[in-house]
């Protein structure tokens, strides 16, 4: 099963971003917010859109140090591995900024993880290679966007397993 959609909590702005697939296989995000019982869904929009590379499988994380939220996704017959931060701005949109390309033309990204490390300021994104290698990233910020990668050097490294399961118990790796 591939992941065509996520949820993650901004908690400074106490709001759910919602990141998917759209059926033009777009990554489209909603802002929601929520006040008592009532649950505010703001419009639809893209964050990356490519006739060429049709997105797979997304996910993200929030930064609480940046205040960003960070979302990771494979796209194109390759599946290769892209980043993007979103900031929201209202209580029902955001501006999404610079797409970085995290994986090679070689890697296909399968089961897409992410999680943000408090303790080190970075992002980890993990995926499933093939049925025998994972690889995983890096990300910082460099001040402006996201824009510091650092790979994983052992192709198999199985110590991260646990970012790259499925919400179905199947293990990605």
């Amino acid at each position: 099963t591939h992941q065509i959609f996520d949820v993650c909590y901004h908690a400074d702005d106490d709001k759910f971003f919602v990141v998917y697939a759209d059926t033009n296989e777009n990554c489209v995000g909603r802002v929601l917010t929520y006040s008592g019982s009532t649950i505010t869904v703001g419009s639809d929009s893209d964050i990356y859109s490519n006739n060429n590379y049709p997105v797979k499988e997304v996910t993200c994380a929030y930064d609480p140090d940046q205040e960003r939220i960070l979302t990771f996704f494979s796209a194109g017959s390759s599946k290769n591995g892209y980043v993007k931060d979103v900031t929201l701005f209202s209580t029902s949109a955001f501006t999404s900024h610079n797409t970085y390309h995290i994986s090679d033309n070689t890697q296909y990204v399968n089961y897409p993880k992410i999680a943000y490390n408090t303790h080190g300021d970075y992002f980890y994104c993990a995926w499933d290679q093939d049925s025998s290698n994972s690889r995983m990233v890096k990300v910082s910020w460099g001040g402006s966007a996201y824009d510091s990668v650092t790979y994983d050097s052992n192709d198999s490294n199985k110590a991260f397993r646990w970012l790259t399961e499925d919400y179905e118990g199947q293990a990605g790796l």
